[in-house]
């Protein structure tokens, strides 16, 4: 079979599809950085539907064929779950995310060359040579290169289960303006502010601010240090903070908290925050949520345009657990749940921040050059 198998052109186009799904796998893990987990997934994949091309041209055989059938069949149904049902032994899959260019066209490619590969196990077990003239396979391969190349150019951008597509951050004032993120700190700003743009901010406002922003930690630090501390105070995770590698962020949330009619009280701090990694957690944010009912319109002034409100659209949770339960994809929360939009959110660190004391979680790296968002992603 090997000698008529290196002449069919069914295999030019499974080796091609492989090897382009590589490619675009190779390109989604460059673009991962901040997250080791997916890092890892997409090279492996890469190596994996690479050395296969290689391996089936060096030497096709029926078993190496059906193997390839079968890499391209998982790699058309891993895609498939992670935007269904999610995956959730790969926590940052675990919640399904929406269709992106790069995820749909390295799955089609690797489904091309799983059925390419099953077509030559079929046809040259019958004894013929190949189902596709030539020139055709030519002109096919070329169609697959063409795929490869956009897939490698196509930005992946994860739905929300990563980034909320529904999330909102407040607007006329509320949201980061001009500098604030990727702007230098004004050089008489107060070092609660390093790293924001705080010139145009009227003195009072910022005033106010760091005297929550202080007020804040002063009273978080002294009441909570691990999660038992907090549990006992009335709080409860709901449910998110799964990734099993890297870094990812464990919300608590005291429902108390939530209907008691405080606002940006220290003393009545709605959610507290763990930063994740390697299965350690570490109290790294307080969050001001607003009470239920509340939109971006009820959003109290603190400092115009410093304080990065947000709210989340599409959440779906557990009504028994009050729990995470999946997000809202095509009008349906996914994998379950009752939708429940949030009230408007503000986080406060506890810690110095690259991005000033009001970012939301993405980005709290520990590299000089992490880019500063107005917004983040449960």
């Amino acid at each position: 079979m090997a000698n008529s198998t290196s002449r069919s052109p069914l295999l030019l186009v499974a080796a091609v599809a492989s090897a382009g799904a590589g490619l675009v796998h190779a390109a989604a893990a460059g673009g991962h950085g901040a997250d080791r987990s997916l890092v890892w997934l997409f090279a492996l994949t890469a190596v994996v539907q690479l050395a296969w091309a290689a391996a089936v041209v060096v030497r096709p055989t029926r078993r190496s064929l059906v193997a390839g059938v079968v890499l391209g069949v998982g790699a058309m149904g891993a895609w498939l779950l992670s935007g269904t049902i999610g995956i959730a032994p790969v926590g940052a899959l675990a919640v399904p995310e929406p269709i992106g260019a790069q995820d749909a066209l390295a799955a089609a490619l690797a489904l091309i060359s799983a059925v390419a590969a099953g077509a030559a196990v079929l046809v040259l077990g019958a004894g013929r040579t190949g189902a596709l003239p030539t020139p055709l396979a030519g002109v096919a391969s070329l169609v697959v290169v063409a795929l490869a190349v956009g897939g490698m150019v196509a930005p992946h951008a994860h739905g929300d289960a990563h980034a909320t597509g529904d999330h909102q951050t407040s607007g006329d004032g509320h949201a980061s303006g001009d500098g604030h993120g990727d702007g230098e700190a004004h050089p008489d700003a107060d070092p609660v502010f390093r790293g924001v743009d705080v010139s145009g901010i009227p003195d009072d406002q910022l005033a106010d601010a760091k005297s929550l922003v202080e007020e804040t930690r002063a009273v978080v630090s002294a009441s909570f240090s691990d999660v038992a501390s907090v549990e006992a105070a009335g709080y409860r995770s709901i449910g998110d903070g799964r990734r099993a590698t890297g870094v990812s962020y464990e919300h608590f949330v005291n429902s108390t908290y939530l209907v008691d009619g405080h606002e940006l009280d220290p003393e009545h701090v709605e959610s507290l925050v763990f930063e994740v990694e390697d299965g350690h957690k570490r109290l790294v944010t307080a969050m001001y949520v607003l009470g239920w009912g509340s939109t971006m319109d009820d959003v109290p002034e603190v400092a115009e345009g410093l304080t990065i409100w947000h709210d989340h659209q599409n959440l779906c949770w557990d009504e028994s657990t009050r729990q995470l339960a999946g997000v809202l994809v095509d009008g349906r929360c996914t994998p379950g749940g009752t939708l429940r939009p949030t009230s408007p959110m503000l986080h406060v660190w506890l810690d110095e921040h690259p991005c000033g004391p009001f970012a939301g979680v993405e980005g709290h790296g520990r590299d000089e050059q992490v880019e500063c968002p107005s917004s983040h992603a449960h």
